[in-house]
Parts: structure tokens; sequence; C-alpha cells
């Protein structure tokens, strides 16, 4: 029995990217016997398959020829042309590679395939895949070079390919900096961490701010770091506002949202909320929240007469009832609610509970340490037009009491005087205050 061995000699391309005909790629083989004699004018039978992946992968495609060898042995077959067994040529993925030729032979020219030999496809699906530029010339710029990124061709600077990354931490994003309201941004940036970087070129990117309008964020051009990495976005403009400031990002073919806090650009004696600021609550006190600015307002005068505390004989209901900052407003609510279940009146509680401004009514009779910080900050420096002086008593009813529940307490707001432990029934001055 004769051996055949088929020996592809040429591979080129016989396609024009440009044409409405079936893609096509011609190969020819030498067949000769097992002495090396040549097989000429001899109908051979052929199984063509395009495998993907590796020499044992799965084949795309599959199609069968009939052929006959000329004088020198010499076979030419057009792969893409023959009958189809399994899948469509033109629908191969050729970016999608690599790729390897699978040729089968019956030297008699039947399907009795008994000769097969495998090569790797190289140069041709390329050549193939080049089809897709008609879709991608006419949008390079002068100097640009056609690269194939990711298995397909795009217009690069320098042959370079566009950045990509795989996470985009978001969620551990780092604000350097603080941000205030009508304060020009001025050294704040905007750390974000990122991993599977492939070393390519973005083109940065400026994104403006919501929530809180007037920011921008701004990311200068560069490489991604194969890897992990930080992006640092540069925070620019006057916040219009204060609260919350939304960027939304979207680089390396990631986006996420990132909330930054702008803060109130508030100091002590500022005319805001219904009256004057008189405290910013720090670290440590009731009602302070990293990175937002809250604090106590008090109202812009006192009411215009002098009140009592409160029935005395009651005060052991009070065992709640706090001096400390930012406790005000629940001592009042505490105080009144008694109240109502004593069936009792609480003047000076109930006559801070019922003023309005004209436009907030959340405001209360404040604690001991509230006043005592009302006196520190605006009293002491002439401020929120407190009674320091004079005929007229200088004593401001707290929410607070006694340790003993035997009286309230009331801060003086002279120079160099105390807190007073007063007895309920006396009369003093109310101010009225609110948080923020």
């Amino acid at each position: 029995m004769k051996k055949v061995y088929t020996l592809f000699t040429a591979l080129f391309i016989a396609l024009n990217v440009f044409s409405q005909s079936p893609n096509k790629i011609s190969y020819q083989a030498v067949v000769r016997n097992a002495s090396g004699v040549l097989m000429s004018n001899q109908i051979a039978g052929f199984r063509i398959s395009i495998l993907q992946g590796a020499t044992t992968g799965s084949s795309v495609y599959t199609e069968t020829h009939t052929s006959t060898t000329n004088v020198n042995g010499l076979v030419s077959i057009e792969i893409g042309g023959g009958s189809p067994q399994n899948g469509t040529f033109n629908n191969i993925d050729w970016a999608n590679g690599p790729f390897f030729i699978k040729t089968e032979t019956d030297p008699t020219g039947g399907a009795n395939y008994t000769i097969s030999g495998i090569s790797q496809l190289l140069s041709v699906p390329y050549a193939l895949h080049a089809k897709t530029a008609e879709s991608i010339s006419s949008n390079g710029t002068q100097g640009q070079v056609l690269t194939m990124c990711d298995g397909k061709p795009i217009w690069t600077n320098g042959g370079i390919c566009p950045g990509k990354i795989t996470v985009l931490n978001c969620n551990a994003a780092l604000q350097v900096g603080s941000l205030s309201s009508g304060v020009s941004a001025s050294g704040v940036k905007l750390k974000i961490p990122y991993s599977g970087g492939n070393g390519g070129v973005h083109s940065g990117q400026v994104t403006t701010s919501t929530g809180v309008p007037g920011l921008t964020a701004t990311l200068s051009s560069g490489n991604f770091s194969v890897g992990q990495d930080t992006l640092v976005y540069q925070i620019s403009g006057t916040p219009n506002g204060s609260g919350v400031a939304t960027f939304p990002i979207n680089i390396g073919g990631k986006s996420c949202s990132i909330n930054v806090n702008v803060q109130f650009s508030l100091v002590l004696g500022d005319t805001f909320g219904g009256g004057i600021v008189g405290y910013i609550f720090k670290p440590g006190d009731i009602g302070y929240v990293a990175g937002e600015t809250h604090g106590i307002i008090a109202a812009l005068s006192d009411l215009p007469l002098l009140y009592t505390w409160g029935p005395g004989a009651y005060s052991q209901y009070f065992q709640n009832i706090s001096n400390l900052i930012g406790k005000g407003k629940n001592n009042t609510d505490t105080i009144l609610a008694v109240g109502i279940i004593i069936n009792a009146n609480f003047p000076a509680a109930q006559a801070a509970k019922n003023y309005k401004d004209g436009v907030y009514d959340d405001w209360f009779l404040p604690s001991r340490d509230d006043l005592l910080a009302l006196k520190l900050n605006l009293a002491n420096n002439n401020k929120g037009n407190f009674y320091t002086s004079g005929s007229q008593t200088t004593g401001y009813w707290s929410s607070s009491v006694m340790q003993n529940f035997a009286g309230a307490l009331a801060p003086m707001f002279a120079p160099n005087v105390g807190v007073c432990g007063c007895a309920v029934f006396e009369s003093y001055r109310v101010r009225p205050v609110r948080y923020f």
C-alpha cells in the first residue's frame, strides 16, 4: 500500500478586505508517495479543520475538498470555499486565537482520510482580521499607529494600547485635605486604589460634582501600572454649599461614584441658621460627626420675659437629665413630657420650645454646658447680646438640674461668676438654642 505525505509549501491570502465576497485562504500542497515520488495528475480527497486554542482544541470550522494534483503533484485548496461540515468560515473570530489548521487526506479521492497533519496559523488570521479596518480607517489622526489591542485594530499614539484595569476600589478611596462651603479648595486630593492594570495609557478624566456643586476632580493622563496602584484626582473649585459632593468616576473600563464631605465654612459668631453660631462640636461631643460641621446656634436675643424653671416638688423625675454639651434638646423634651404626666408647668423649657424665628421651630432650653460654651465663645467676646452686667440679672436658665435634684442650674454670664444651683421658683433669663 502506498503511503502518501502532504507538504504545505506555501500559504498566502486570497482576500479582498473591501469586497462583499466570502473570505478565503488559499493553500497549496505537494503530494508524494512513500518513495518521495510526486503523485502527478491524481485525484485526492481532503478534510480541513480550523482548531481553536491548541493542537487538540475544538474545531470551529470543518470543510471537505476533492482536488486533482497537477503534473508536479501540486494541489491548490481554497479554505472557505469547500463543502462545509461544521461551523461557518466567515464567523470565525480570528482575534480569539491561536488557531491551528488540521489537514486530513484520502489519496484515493474519497472520504477515507488516513493521513493527517496539524500546523499553527500565524499571519493568516491577522490578515483576515484586518477586514475590520473598514470601520476604523477614517478614525485615526496624523501620526497615529494602527495597533492590535485585545485582538482588535485601533489607532494609537506610539503603538501603545489603551490602559485597562480589572478592579477600581472606590470603597477604599481616601480624601486628603478638607473642603468647606464657600472656600476655594486647596491641596485636596482623592486617592483611589486599583488593581489589574495592564500598563496601558489612559487619557485622564475631568468630572464635576453633584449634590454640592462647584467642584471639579481632575485626573491627569498617564499610564496604568502593571498590577495595582493608586489614581490621584486633584479637587479644585469652590463648593456652593455643604454636605456630600458626589463625583462620577470612569476610567480604565471601570466606573463608580465617590462621595466627599463638604463642611460648613463657619466660625464662632457667624449669623447662621436663625441665630448666631456659639459652638462647633468637637470629637467626643454628643452630635459630633467626623468630616462634618455641627454645633450650637443661639437665638439672636433673649426672650423678652424672665421665667421660673418650674415646680420644685417634682425634681426627682429628672434623674436622666444631663449637663453635657449636646443634651439640651433631650433635656427639654424630658422636662415637657414630665409636665404632661404630672400636669405641671415648666415655664422656662416651654418658652424656649415655643420660640420661633420665622424659619426654624426646633428650639429648646440649652443644657448647663451648652450655656457655658455660649458664655465662653460669645458673651465673653461681647457677641450675642447676652446680659453680662447691670442691674438686671445675668443668670440664664439651663435644662439641667442640681445633683441632689433640689433645684435647677443657671449659669451666670457676668465675668468670673459661676453656675447657680437655684431654686426653681426664681426668675431668670431664657436664651433658646438649636443644634445644626
